[in-house]
């Protein structure tokens, strides 16, 4: 008896373009300061619901404190550096890997209440929308009307 399978020739190809897509990142970084090496872009998941919006960074291997995140109107961006490598014992070979990600807000963001939490190299950015821009609900009154006879 023969069985029926479904192949999607694309999926290996997609993989494959997603794989040196990362790869060409590391070398094509073009956004960084003077002094700083071209490196890494850590992955970005961004979600949105009633309340506002949740930006969640990977940084692996990140010092929190050595994060910046910066707010220039609706313009937000964060910069930082990985660092790899051993600091004692023979072959010294401590380098950083920076990173600069930007991101536009909509105009419906509460710029003044944004914060932000890191925990287990994820950091979690909270961009809460401002209360005139939160959905409301509108409760229909039902009146009554008296039966014509």
């Amino acid at each position: 008896m023969l069985e029926l399978l479904t192949i999607n020739p694309f999926r290996e190809a997609e993989a494959l373009f997603k794989d040196f897509d990362r790869l060409m990142s590391d070398f094509l970084v073009c956004n960084f300061e003077p002094g700083e090496h071209a490196g890494w872009l850590p992955d970005v998941d961004i979600s949105s619901d009633e309340g506002g919006h949740t930006i969640v960074v990977d940084l692996p291997g990140v010092d929190p404190s050595g994060v910046q995140i910066a707010l220039e109107g609706r313009q937000m961006t964060l910069r930082g550096a990985r660092t790899f490598g051993k600091e004692s014992g023979e072959g010294k070979g401590l380098f950083s890997r920076a990173f600069v990600r930007s991101f536009s807000l909509p105009v419906t963001a509460d710029t003044e209440n944004i914060s932000a939490t890191s925990e287990h190299g994820v950091l979690r950015i909270s961009v809460p929308k401002k209360p005139e821009a939160k959905p409301k609900q509108i409760e229909i009154s039902v009146q009554k009307t008296k039966k014509l006879e």
